[in-house]
């Protein structure tokens, strides 16, 4: 197998130490991956081996139609995986003619519409993250139903387990005693985590509950990082929110929150989400892109209707009143979800057997086959 890095070498420093049977190739490029124009695009893939290629794409705009199409005349199968949401189209509007008489066509709708599509023509197969994602290509980017799928991501639940000595060295860093009450939430400090809104309730259940002792920690970096200091400063709660810097070992973290907050406003699946629930950490998190799929059942955390401030807040009241036990049990419940559904040796055989069925030299799959490969029933 090869791992093709444009530019980029993530892939060759995270698994260097764990894959012995994987070449790294760098390729160099020219202009922006989102730019590539059809000779560099063939010039890049013609130096691989014509079998299966999988495009692993960060966001929904990685790369452009023209890489799809010269990926897709040069391999036998080709597949990319959507790990984002893909964004909503705004409202198609034109201009007037006449004194409003005519209307114009809307170019410059289509003009953002076509070229999306058309990311739908080059790949034999389309996998996406959740059923949301799913929905959102075949709903708003008219993508074919027959060539989307969904496989869950997954995470390893071996290693996204509780642990209790975690949970007292981590507490211990932060100066947290054990009977303290503290919410966390691992991400990138960006405007679509909502990690805002996080501050702001927060400071208002300890207002309401000025007894119980209660910490908020954010794990991670980004460029909203002054702004939220700034922020938790301001609501004079400054000394009971911290701020740790990002780290590659979040197994190591999460069994030190009693609840993990998702207040987000975008999310394809919440791979942050299933690794809390996976350390036995019930969620509180909005129902945004694929989370329902995740929170499905009350016992296992709460999921609040997206941009319901009011119940995010009624959420976190309701956590803090709960008893250890309770909480406890809402943990082993959603560990026990995660292990069921999102345990990355279950979906990452799934997904292999997308790939090596294109790998046995089959161009089209049918939807039934699909189905049954990653265990969908109607």
């Amino acid at each position: 197998m090869k791992i093709v890095e444009l530019g980029r070498d993530r892939y060759a420093k995270s698994l260097e130490n764990y894959i012995d049977c994987v070449e790294f190739v760098p390729l160099q490029r020219s202009t922006a991956l989102q730019t590539i124009g059809w000779i560099e695009a063939c010039r890049l893939v013609h130096k691989l081996p014509r079998d299966v290629g999988v495009l692993v794409k960060s966001n929904f705009e990685t790369g452009n139609w023209k890489l799809d199409l010269a990926t897709r005349l040069w391999f036998r199968h080709y597949i990319t995986i959507e790990h984002t949401e893909p964004p909503l189209m705004p409202p198609r509007t034109s201009r007037r003619y006449l004194g409003g008489f005519l209307r114009g066509v809307g170019l410059w709708w289509f003009r953002m519409f076509i070229p999306r599509w058309a990311r739908s023509i080059g790949p034999h197969l389309l996998v996406t993250v959740s059923e949301a994602v799913r929905r959102r290509l075949i709903d708003v980017y008219r993508f074919p139903g027959r060539k989307v799928v969904t496989v869950y991501g997954g995470i390893d639940t071996t290693k996204f387990t509780p642990n209790i000595e975690f949970r007292r060295s981590q507490r211990a860093a932060w100066g947290i005693r054990e009977d303290t009450l503290v919410f966390g939430t691992v991400g990138r400090l960006h405007e679509a985590k909502g990690y805002s809104l996080a501050i702001e309730l927060f400071a208002s259940l300890v207002r309401r509950m000025p007894d119980r002792d209660m910490r908020l920690v954010f794990v991670g970096e980004g460029p909203l990082e002054a702004k939220l200091k700034a922020a938790a400063a301001a609501s004079g709660f400054g000394d009971r929110i911290i701020f740790e810097n990002f780290t590659n070992q979040t197994w190591r973290v999460y069994p030190a929150f009693d609840l993990f907050v998702m207040p987000s406003t975008t999310e394809a699946l919440g791979l942050a989400l299933l690794e809390a629930m996976a350390c036995g950490c019930p969620p509180i998190a909005m129902g945004v892109g694929g989370i329902p799929e995740v929170i499905t059942d009350p016992n296992t955390g709460w999921l609040v209707p997206e941009k319901d401030r009011e119940r995010f807040f009624a959420a976190m009241i309701n956590a803090a009143q709960s008893t250890p036990k309770r909480l406890a049990e809402m943990g082993r419940r959603a560990r026990e979800r995660v292990m069921a559904n999102f345990d990355v040796k279950l979906v990452f055989a799934r997904l292999a057997d997308l790939i090596e069925f294109g790998a046995d030299g089959q161009r089209s799959v049918s939807r039934s086959r699909i189905d049954k490969m990653v265990g969908v029933r109607r």
